[in-house]
């Protein structure tokens, strides 16, 4: 309702909240712009079909599918929770809002989709970040390093 007709959305995944979401869509009339495929395999397509990736979670650690969006070169639009800011970069990958703050969630998403240089731009900052810190590579020599320059202590036996 809040967003522009053209505007399609896709909720893959499983949980318990499925069902009542499935409801909602037809309730509201909205299975032409909101597809539910449920838990998939391979992420990839759905990524790389995508030009926002959005996740309003309450609560949540790290989570593995932000990180995956940004490897995709997605903005991301994401509740303020958990590890999340440790990902995406406020205003320069993705935004953040507070956890329920619906209406900010809204706002940022249509100053995304109105703005297709701001999509791209979000998205190559995003996917950098994540090739800068995420690559296991990367995140292998960042520990290499972070040992090598530990003080070493000398143990002693008591």
């Amino acid at each position: 309702q809040h967003l522009p007709e053209e505007v399609t959305l896709t909720i893959v995944g499983e949980g318990l909240e499925r069902y009542g979401l499935e409801q909602q869509v037809i309730n509201l009339g909205l299975r032409h712009r909101v597809s539910l495929p449920g838990e998939v395999l391979d992420i990839v397509p759905y990524l790389e079909a995508a030009q926002i990736f959005v996740l309003c979670s309450n609560y949540e650690g790290l989570p593995l599918s932000v990180l995956e969006a940004m490897s995709a070169g997605l903005p991301v639009v994401s509740t303020d929770v958990g590890g999340i800011r440790e990902a995406v970069i406020d205003g320069e990958s993705g935004f953040l809002v507070p956890r329920g703050d619906m209406q900010q969630m809204i706002v940022r998403l249509k100053k995304l989709i109105d703005d297709p240089d701001l999509r791209l731009n979000f998205g190559k900052r995003g996917r950098r970040h994540y090739q800068e810190n995420y690559v296991l590579k990367r995140f292998i020599d960042q520990m290499e390093q972070f040992y090598i320059q530990m003080p070493r202590k000398k143990w002693t036996q008591t």
